[in-house]
This record gives structure tokens, C-alpha cells and sequence, in this order.
């Protein structure tokens, strides 16, 4: 029997996944982590595009930075991301009120925003 990963999908995460761009930048992502310039270069796209697409994936929880101690600064997928990209054993949950202005988060009390459990 499987062990089951839960995704909480928030407005952000919808948001960043709605970019054909974005999406195409997460699937480039998985075969291993990459500088901007890199991703630019991968998919044929202006570093200045690229650079933007990274920042609203990292809004978002779905890359981070990895910066070592060379000048470059590395994306990588976050779990949330990998598990949205291979939904195997994966539940998938909505939440409307995260990340919401304005609006209650006291029906997922302690849950950050883009939060996988089980990770």
C-alpha cells in the first residue's frame, strides 16, 4: 500500500502553474538544477523572461535558490513542485483562503503557504 502525500494547492500555486512558461520551466528543472541563464538558454527564451518566470516560481514555493559559494545562483524544484509534476501517491487539497488577502486562515491553522505534508 502506498504512502500517501498530501499538496495543499493555493491561489499562488494556481497562479504560477497558469504560464505555459512557468510550467515548461519546472519540467526543465527536473532533470537537475540550473542558473537563470541556463533555463534562458534551454528554452529559447530572454534571460530577462526567464529571470521574471523564476522569481513568480519562487513566489510560489515551487523553485528555490540554491547559492553556493560561487558567484552563481542555482533553481531547483521544491518537493511541492516535484509532487505537482509526478502526482503518483499524491492527495491533492484546495485552499481558497491561503495566501488570500483579507481573507481567514484559521481552517488550516499553522500550514505555510504551498505546505506538503509528509515531506
Amino acid at each position: 500500500m502506498p504512502l500517501w502525500k498530501r499538496v495543499v494547492l493555493t491561489p499562488r500555486i494556481f497562479g504560477a502553474l497558469s504560464s505555459p512558461d512557468r510550467v515548461s520551466i519546472l519540467r526543465c528543472l527536473e532533470e537537475h538544477q540550473m542558473t537563470g541563464t541556463e533555463v534562458a538558454a534551454r528554452l529559447s527564451m530572454s534571460k530577462s523572461t526567464a529571470f521574471k518566470e523564476l522569481s513568480r516560481l519562487e513566489e510560489a514555493a515551487l523553485v528555490a535558490r540554491v547559492e553556493g559559494n560561487r558567484k552563481w545562483v542555482y533553481y531547483r524544484l521544491t518537493e511541492t513542485a516535484f509532487r505537482i509534476l509526478h502526482p503518483e501517491d499524491v492527495i491533492v487539497a484546495l485552499s481558497p483562503e491561503l495566501d488570500a488577502p483579507g481573507r481567514p486562515t484559521e481552517r488550516f491553522p499553522g500550514l505555510p503557504r504551498g505546505h506538503v505534508e509528509g515531506a
